[in-house]
Order: C-alpha cells, then sequence, then structure tokens
C-alpha cells in the first residue's frame, strides 16, 4: 500500500490541526526536512529545520490579502506538523513552528 503523507499548521493555535485549511497537503509543492546532526562528528545537534513550499494561487498564504480565510493567522509560531501513513501506521515524522513565511512570486 502507497505511503500517505499529511502536512498541517496550527492556524488558530488550538492545538488540534483539524479545522479549515489546516491541512495544507493537497498544497505542499515541496518538503524538506532535518533533525539534529547534520554531519558526521559533530559536538552539537543543530536546530530541526522544514522548508515547506506551497501552492498559492488563490493566495490564501498571502498575509496581505484580506479576503483570504487564513487573514490574521498567517504569523509565526503556529505550529506544523507532518505525519505518514502506510496503512496500518501513524508516523510523525517531524513537529515544529513556523519561523517566517515569504510568498514568493513563481
Amino acid at each position: 500500500m502507497a505511503t500517505t503523507w499529511t502536512f498541517k499548521i496550527d492556524w488558530n493555535k488550538d492545538g488540534d490541526f483539524s479545522d479549515t485549511s489546516e491541512d495544507v497537503s493537497s498544497r505542499v509543492l515541496q518538503a524538506s526536512w532535518f533533525l539534529g546532526f547534520r554531519q558526521p562528528y559533530q559536538d552539537v545537534a543543530d536546530n530541526s529545520v522544514l522548508t515547506l513550499v506551497l501552492r498559492n494561487d488563490d493566495r490564501l498564504f498571502s498575509p496581505e490579502n484580506a479576503s483570504s480565510a487564513l487573514y490574521g493567522k498567517l504569523v509565526p509560531f503556529r505550529s506544523v506538523k507532518i505525519e505518514s501513513n502506510d496503512g496500518s501506521t501513524t508516523r510523525t515524522h517531524w513537529v515544529g513552528r513556523i519561523e517566517t513565511i515569504q510568498p514568493l512570486v513563481s
């Protein structure tokens, strides 16, 4: 069975990741992350980092778009969670918080 990945952002900070627009999985264009040590023999682990690129053709994730359902919620420190499910087990791969949001024109 194929593995299903989910990418969720808790925009309203209620801790449940289940509200409208919090599951951004269908909008993910690119995701990369790392945890801990990145090089052999490091003395101290690096901070865990996620880089997530989302499709934004409707400007849902544009902070200045006052007509967006997420207007006012596109700010730092919102929780993010990445999970996978292989049909029998759900695994959490990354949990953290948004540091910056950078809308780009493509």
